[in-house]
């Protein structure tokens, strides 16, 4: 049995024990383990491991998947409120950008950016369409803003309803001819 450390002490090392482990840094670990002191990662690893380095540590097991927040490298925010299309690209332009153009807004560059910030999103890179600067003014202050960490079924509950939304849309294959 591990020792017992003050839970009232935010500074008391706790080693949190997954069925996986991804640290961004090579392929998963399974089991793993992350030992955290006042909200900073001392530590990743085998859990046995840790718990030697980390005899003090107050054990969680959490199960399931501990990862670095995801990173959304390239979002368009002010596309944020058009309707999801699964198309291969060349068709979606004509067939969704286009047709959906009034949509863009800085009010949809907002929400989307609330949106990502809700799911817990670690980073996000932005393009923004040339004719509307003000979507870049309005985001600009937000860089600064803390961003919570969203709980992990969520993120998985919206990932599994975008794929069943997109599934049943996709081709079963694409030729020569279809892929843009």
């Amino acid at each position: 049995m591990p020792p017992m450390t003050d839970h009232a002490d935010p500074l008391a090392p706790r080693l949190l024990t997954c069925d996986v482990l991804f640290t961004g840094m090579g392929g998963a670990q399974s089991p793993g383990g992350v030992v955290v002191v006042g909200g900073t990662v001392a530590a990743t690893g085998d859990p046995a491991a840790l718990r030697a380095s980390y005899p003090h540590a107050r054990e969680e097991a959490v199960g399931g998947v501990i990862a670095p927040p995801p990173v959304n490298a390239h979002t368009h925010l002010d596309m944020s409120r058009y309707e999801f299309t699964a198309l291969p690209y060349f068709r979606w332009i004509p067939e969704v950008v286009v047709p959906q153009r009034e949509k863009r807004s800085v009010g949809a560059a907002l929400h989307g950016a609330d949106t990502l910030r809700d799911l817990g999103s670690g980073g996000v890179g932005d393009i923004v369409y040339m004719h509307a600067p003000e979507v870049m003014d309005a985001l600009l202050p937000r860089e600064v803003a803390l961003i919570p960490r969203a709980e992990v079924a969520k993120v998985y509950e919206l990932i599994i309803r975008d794929l069943r939304t997109a599934i049943p849309n996709l081709p079963v294959s694409y030729t020569g001819a279809n892929v843009g």
